[in-house]
């Protein structure tokens, strides 16, 4: 895959787990960051395809994530 395709393959997952709320962004198995990978992402800190952000295992860098959605929903 060239890297012009995995770019437009990240976009276009990333645009879609966004589009889903908080749920995709509390459950990656169910495809945001496994796509993602699968796609040729890799952890910047970590340096390989793991289902991580930042050296960040995904709970916990999702949790912020998460919490921001719910104010954003709750009109905060």
């Amino acid at each position: 895959m060239r890297i012009e395709e995995t770019i437009a393959e990240l976009e276009r997952v990333a645009a879609r787990e966004v589009g889903r709320g908080s749920e995709a962004l509390a459950a990656p198995a169910a495809g945001g960051l496994t796509a993602i990978v699968r796609a040729g992402a890799v952890d910047g800190v970590r340096r390989r395809p793991t289902l991580s952000v930042d050296g960040l295992d995904w709970p916990a860098y999702a949790e912020p994530l998460t919490r921001i959605a719910e104010l954003v929903r709750a009109g905060r």
